[in-house]
């Protein structure tokens, strides 16, 4: 295999990203009730901190978009109380509190905002975390004098503040990103279809890997029921954290496909495998980074767009259990490290090697590509958490095209290795969620 320096400071590069290039964010608590208060708290801070609309419009909006049972909700009705009296519309406030009656314990509401004249006990301990129990207790502490408390709400406040800031932030790119993909993906059709009127071709350079299907058919089968029985024996374990479970778990996944590779597709032809895959030469020239961002363009869109269509038709986007997973990672510095390079340098190298360099090559020998990429993808999707497979299965699209146009499987897995990077680092920079 050839190497170039391009090509090892691109993998020096993502490395020290993966490990250094993480941040802290402090742990948020779980549940539907608690999603639903810090999406309503984002949404107020955005529009009237950020963007200057007006209260008014701001809060109609979030009320519509509450049931009646989100509405008598302790958390909910905090959150709501607290918008009001932030605006100094108190009476809406006193309103939404008396409503929720003896569910919600209002008694440091009271004392922060109205005329009450005693503090609970413990009344540091009993706010929530996030921007308005800062707030309700920095209120608390500057009626009460104390500046020390009051100090350290106020900063919270900043922190929190600063990363709905950078969340709103991220957006901008997303857009920009977003559209250049989308652009990308419509050009490459037509252009597709006029190398075609000319009698040409070659548009789309990837050529089909021509051996046997039924080995293809007998190596998902075989790859699949792995899965199946390393999941259910490392569900055995519970004492593991999930961290360790889920690096266990893609590490087992990888030594499968490689003794499945091995075993059934190039049982008969072993010399061929590195040939077959393109992976005989992985020098890298400026051009392959256009490329890259290319394809990365490519991933946003089919991300961005499938999110929506999953949003739009109710599937359940639950990201409780990866939530947890990062929120062990991060305190964890060694989880950190070990789970930054699996994700941004292992799991893109394999995978793409699976699912891109055999899966979807040999589809491509019997099929249509479009029956190929999305038959690829699915499979590319069955390896992940159900909740996010429609997220996963635009991203088996968008890499499957991004290896058809370019026939450089390189490309693809540094494609795939920034967008694992671009997320973890978002995710651990708290805008994640």
């Amino acid at each position: 295999m050839k190497l170039s320096w391009m090509s090892l400071v691109l993998a020096a590069s993502f490395i020290l990203l993966a490990v250094y290039g993480i941040q802290s964010m402090p742990p948020e608590e779980e549940g539907p009730a608690n999603q639903m208060r810090q999406s309503l708290i984002n949404n107020y801070l955005v529009r009237t901190r950020l963007m200057d609309d007006l209260f008014s419009e701001v809060i109609a909006g979030i009320m519509a978009s509450l049931s009646d049972e989100q509405k008598e909700d302790p958390l909910i009705v905090e959150a709501l109380a607290t918008l009001y009296a932030e605006e100094g519309e108190l009476d809406e406030a006193r309103g939404l509190i008396e409503l929720a009656g003896d569910a919600y314990d209002d008694r440091l509401f009271r004392y922060a905002y109205f005329d009450a004249h005693y503090l609970p006990e413990g009344w540091t301990e009993t706010t929530t975390e996030d921007w308005v129990g800062a707030r309700i207790k920095a209120t608390a502490a500057k009626r009460l004098g104390n500046v020390e408390i009051e100090q350290e709400a106020q900063e919270d406040l900043v922190e929190y503040m600063d990363k709905v800031r950078l969340a709103y932030n991220v957006q901008v790119p997303r857009h920009f990103f977003s559209l250049i993909g989308l652009g990308l993906l419509i050009s490459m059709y037509f252009s597709d279809r006029q190398w075609r009127r000319l009698g040409k071709e070659d548009f789309f350079k990837l050529k089909p890997l021509y051996f046997p299907t039924e080995d293809l058919w007998r190596f998902c089968a075989l790859f699949l029921s792995g899965i199946v029985v390393i999941s259910l024996f490392l569900s055995a374990f519970s004492g593991i954290p999930l961290w360790l479970m889920d690096v266990l778990a893609s590490l087992g996944y990888i030594v499968l496909g490689i003794f499945l590779l091995r075993r059934v597709i190039f049982r008969d032809h072993p010399g061929e495998a590195f040939s077959a895959l393109g992976l005989t030469n992985l020098r890298m020239h400026w051009f392959n980074i256009f490329q890259i961002f290319g394809g990365f363009s490519i991933l946003v869109a089919c991300h961005y767009y499938a999110e929506m269509i999953a949003i739009l038709s109710s599937w359940p986007l639950d990201r409780t259990d990866t939530e947890a997973l990062f929120r062990e990672i991060l305190t964890n510095p060694t989880a950190r490290i070990v789970y930054g390079i699996t994700a941004c340098i292992v799991a893109p190298f394999f995978e793409e090697i699976f699912f891109r360099g055999i899966v979807f090559r040999l589809l491509l020998k019997s099929y249509r590509p479009f029956v190929a990429i999305f038959s690829s993808a699915i499979l590319f999707a069955v390896m992940h958490p159900f909740p996010l497979w429609p997220l996963i299965l635009a991203k088996g699209v968008g890499l499957a095209v991004v290896y058809y146009r370019t026939a450089n499987l390189v490309i693809v897995v540094w494609t795939h290795a920034l967008w694992n990077l671009m997320v973890l680092m978002i995710t651990f920079a708290g805008t994640g969620a």
